[in-house]
């Protein structure tokens, strides 16, 4: 259905055919390296119910856990959501949680080198591909293994190409020098 509705894109979208939907792209690329950077100080809890295709229903499975959690062992659990059903929930069974509202728009005028490459990640992953200029960059694409951090980069100008990788061996022999700053 997009390729008709898109007949010039047909190779950009050729690229996400039978991939991961958005949702699930950004569960696996962005919350899943949240989650492996925390779970060696985090406590997993049993959930009190059946997993449910309910988005709801999940959500009153975590409140409830939550409860049992502190309930059992005299903790304080805090949930860290940027759901409002879910802060609501939490509200109503007295939980603690921090609501973190998402910025719908930011003020940046600039930004570092580091945080440019980890927006286009993001947005590559998140949305499948990107375009910048005359580069398109794939987080999502066929043939793509199971290392998460692989991208693809699609250049439409030979000449862009050329001077993109003369710049990758330049400072690749430049990391070989192994000089200190």
């Amino acid at each position: 259905e997009m390729m008709t509705c898109a007949p010039d894109h047909r190779g950009v979208i050729g690229e996400l055919e039978n991939k991961r939907t958005k949702r699930s792209r950004k569960a696996a690329y962005i919350a899943l390296k949240e989650y492996r950077s925390i779970r060696d100080r985090a406590t997993e809890i049993a959930s009190p119910g059946p997993h449910s295709h309910l988005s709801e229903e999940n959500d009153r499975n975590i409140v409830r856990a939550l409860r049992k959690f502190e309930e059992e062992r005299y903790a304080l659990p805090v949930l860290l959501t940027a759901d409002i059903y879910m802060a609501d929930l939490c509200m109503a069974e007295g939980l603690e949680y921090f609501y973190f509202d998402r910025p719908y728009t930011m003020e940046a005028t600039s930004c570092t080198p580091a945080e440019l490459r980890h927006l286009l990640f993001n947005l590559a992953v998140v949305f499948g591909f990107v375009r910048c200029g005359g580069i398109t960059i794939f987080g999502e694409y066929g043939g793509k293994g199971n290392n998460l951090d692989e991208l693809k980069v699609r250049f439409e100008d030979d000449a862009e190409y050329h001077e993109f990788l003369r710049e990758v061996n330049i400072c690749r022999q430049l990391s070989a020098l192994s000089i200190d700053r």
